[in-house]
């Protein structure tokens, strides 16, 4: 006569005998197709053991001797642990256990740059999460550069992008970059980012190529008045524009703009008398309606 017990996937029972049997067993009956480890444990009062399986493959298989066997099973095929005792044993048990060799599914979660992904592995068998992977975000994306000066050159900025632990991304294998055409002219130029592997999301980056600077070559004080001279910058240059305020910090200051970039003086007039002014020049170049200004 055996006393039965039922054990679970993944989890251990502590069997033991009824008072009139002489054989203790652990059944385990698979619900799905997979990979299974039984093992036998803890043996107190035990004479002799069998860890085995019947299948429709094998109708009884086991080693002799073998407190661990792994068993390859079809859904509704058995693992038996079972324990003898031939003569009086005080309160004989022992452990059995039955746990699933994982079969992986792997689902990744790409991180973005406003949200982090995971790497989850799943086994398809037990449905036991076995282990997550959190892909921190690419919170970090920036040019080397955002503004550059006018020298008839092309310009093109690298891109240094990390996550939000600091880790620096790699070019090619976590994103890949493509630039605006030109970038040799005064001008606003895009640089977009995408992401790859791991990550996904775009990342659109902008840099800004400003006219070359000129400088004031004289100031005349006069009547109310003052006449300012800078020197011609007429590449990439539409033209000037002429600031002037009672305030070094140029609070409150007043704007003249020449349209011309042949113009290179000015006189400014009806200001008030016995105050000190100052002055400053820059350039700027039109392009496609907006002002860029050196």
């Amino acid at each position: 006569e055996s006393y039965v017990s039922d054990v679970e996937l993944n989890q251990s029972i502590t069997c033991t005998f009824s008072d009139t049997s002489q054989m203790s067993t652990a059944c385990f009956t698979a619900t799905k197709d997979g990979t299974y480890t039984a093992t036998i444990s803890d043996m107190n009062g035990i004479d002799d053991f069998v860890v085995a399986s019947n299948t429709a493959r094998d109708d009884f298989y086991y080693e002799y001797g073998k407190k661990t066997m792994v068993f390859k099973l079809k859904a509704g095929e058995q693992i038996f642990i079972s324990a003898m005792i031939y003569g009086p044993a005080s309160d004989p048990s022992f452990k059995a256990t039955v746990t699933c060799n994982h079969t992986l599914k792997t689902v990744v979660t790409k991180a973005t740059p406003t949200a982090d992904g995971k790497i989850v592995k799943t086994c398809t068998v037990c449905g036991k999460t076995v282990s997550t992977k959190v892909i921190p975000r690419a919170s970090s994306v920036k040019l080397s550069t955002t503004s550059y000066v006018y020298n008839g050159k092309v310009k093109r900025p690298s891109i240094i992008v990390k996550d939000r632990t600091g880790k620096t991304l790699v070019k090619d294998t976590d994103y890949t970059v493509s630039y605006s055409r030109g970038r040799k002219y005064v001008g606003r130029y895009a640089v977009k980012i995408t992401f790859k592997g791991k990550y996904s999301g775009t990342k659109i980056l902008y840099f800004y190529i400003k006219p070359k600077t000129t400088s004031i070559s004289s100031l005349t004080a006069g009547s109310k008045k003052f006449t300012v001279k800078w020197k011609k910058q007429a590449t990439q240059t539409t033209g000037y524009q002429i600031q002037y305020s009672t305030s070094s910090k140029f609070t409150k200051c007043k704007t003249v703009t020449i349209g011309k970039n042949s113009t290179t003086s000015k006189t400014i007039s009806k200001l008030s008398g016995k105050k000190k002014y100052y002055v400053r020049v820059r350039t700027y170049k039109v392009v496609n309606g907006t002002k860029f200004y050196s």
